[in-house]
């Protein structure tokens, strides 16, 4: 039944085929009946010779009826012969020239007739003239077996200028990349453009709706010398404010940011960066190096400085680097009273501390940066404080005041050489450090005492004996003289 379908429908194809042939042969006949012969268009070829003379500047692509021009190389002006399509009946043809973006032809006349006043000057009008990296235009030429062109052209500078053209490199071992276009270890990515009071807060906005309407966003640019697609590149109006998101690897900042000279304005949301679009081609340029876990101690009285080590891959701290913050913390009486229960027996607390855990990500220079507070993570983390002087943390402990409310006495590993204490967590809140306090035995001193008391009581009442006893002989002794 299938197959049966498929050769009717098949059929039918070919039968309305026939008739569209049919039909348009009776037209032409019918055409033939009304108009003499040579007024019949047919597609020919036409010989030309062109002479280009540029008196400034340098040649431009040209067209004549889509056929492709090329000059010959040579002195001044340059003659080539071409054949191009045309109609026998048509008296013009169509001149099209083609320049870069960065050129413009100010001046053109043909046959000694001058379209100077024709062509695209303004930044408005190139704009509206500009596609795929070209300058377009058009001219009508009456029809000739010889084409004499002068042309003067220059660069795009000052008021001329409608648009910037950047690109950028994410594989920072291309062959292609240069040093000013390489983002490297981390990501650029559209955020929204805004032109002429309209934003566009996607790529498919942007490419599909922006006016003028050679806007245009491509994150992966794959050409013939460069096939990876690793290059990106963007054409925008001069004047739009663009957004964009630079976000690093984890490990990594960006502590560089520019182009073509712009200033760049951090905007609330992580990573993101407004500047606004400048005339010409430029490199968009992103540096990403690699930078430290800190511990920043400097509010502590207990802790001089430390360090943090991650566990693990964590969803927290995918970007940028982390910083913990250590503090001390003013308690409420319950609180304290709290950590003082925790305390193991024969402990007392000696320092009150907020440990706080930050995702941190520069703002183009670590002089400013985008903080996310983290306070749990998915592995346990090693925490390594070194203590001020006069902490002993032979026998010291951390006591932690969970998110839940309770708490929980964390055992430290105490390195004398650099006096620090190391603990693991993974939870970052309010901690106190408690020393083991150490009382000399009372029984000994107490023992001591009562000797050196008895040795005292005896010394005494051997001398008052001695005494005694002398001043009696001496009395005896003078009464029998």
């Amino acid at each position: 039944m299938l197959k049966s379908t498929i050769k009717l429908t098949l059929n039918k194809v070919i039968y309305m085929k026939k008739i569209s042939k049919t039909i348009t042969a009776l037209l032409f006949i019918l055409a033939s009946l009304f108009l003499p012969f040579s007024q019949l268009a047919y597609a020919t070829q036409a010989n030309a010779t062109v002479n280009w003379t540029v008196e400034e500047g340098g040649f431009a692509d040209l067209w004549i009826n889509n056929t492709m021009v090329m000059p010959a190389a040579g002195e001044n002006p340059y003659p080539t012969n071409v054949a191009y399509e045309t109609e026998t009946t048509d008296t013009t043809v169509t001149f099209r020239f083609e320049t870069l973006y960065i050129e413009v032809i100010n001046s053109l006349s043909i046959n000694g007739h001058d379209f100077s006043n024709q062509l695209p000057k303004t930044s408005a009008e190139l704009g509206a003239h500009y596609a795929n990296q070209h300058i377009s235009f058009e001219v009508e030429v009456d029809k000739s077996a010889n084409y004499n062109i002068v042309t003067k052209s220059d660069f795009i500078t000052g008021n001329q200028q409608f648009m910037g053209n950047f690109l950028w490199e994410n594989d920072e071992n291309d062959v292609h990349a240069v040093p000013d276009d390489i983002i490297g270890k981390g990501t650029l990515e559209f955020v929204k453009a805004t032109y002429d009071g309209v934003t566009y807060n996607s790529i498919t906005d942007l490419n599909q709706n922006c006016q003028p309407s050679f806007c245009h966003w491509e994150d992966s640019i794959v050409t013939e010398e460069d096939q990876d697609g690793s290059t990106g590149g963007a054409e925008l109006p001069i004047g739009t404010e663009l957004t964009v998101r630079l976000i690093p690897e984890s490990g990594y900042q960006l502590v560089s940011f520019g182009i073509n000279g712009g200033e760049f304005e951090p905007q609330e949301n992580i990573g993101e960066y407004t500047f606004t679009i400048r005339g010409g081609n430029a490199h968009l340029a992103a540096d990403f190096e690699p930078v430290d876990d800190v511990v920043d101690a400097s509010a502590s009285k207990a802790i001089n400085s430390g360090s943090i080590s991650l566990g693990g891959e964590e969803s927290s701290m995918e970007i940028g680097t982390a910083r913990l913050d250590v503090s001390d913390v003013e308690l409420s009486d319950e609180q304290i009273s709290n950590f003082q229960s925790a305390a193991p027996s024969g402990y007392n607390v000696v320092n009150y501390a907020d440990i706080s855990l930050y995702n941190t990500v520069f703002k183009g220079s670590d002089s400013d940066s985008w903080d996310t507070q983290v306070t749990e993570l998915d592995h346990t983390a090693t925490i390594t404080l070194q203590l001020e002087d006069g902490i002993d943390g032979s026998n010291l402990v951390v006591i932690h005041e969970k998110h839940d409310g309770t708490y929980e006495v964390i055992e430290t590993t105490y390195d004398r050489e650099n006096n620090t204490i190391s603990f693991q967590t993974d939870s970052f809140s309010n901690y106190a450090l408690a020393t083991k306090t150490i009382t000399a035995p009372n029984s000994g001193l107490n023992n001591a005492s009562g000797s050196v008391s008895a040795i005292s009581s005896n010394a005494t009442s051997l001398i008052t004996f001695t005494a005694i006893s002398a001043m009696l002989w001496f009395t005896l002794r003078r009464i029998h003289q």
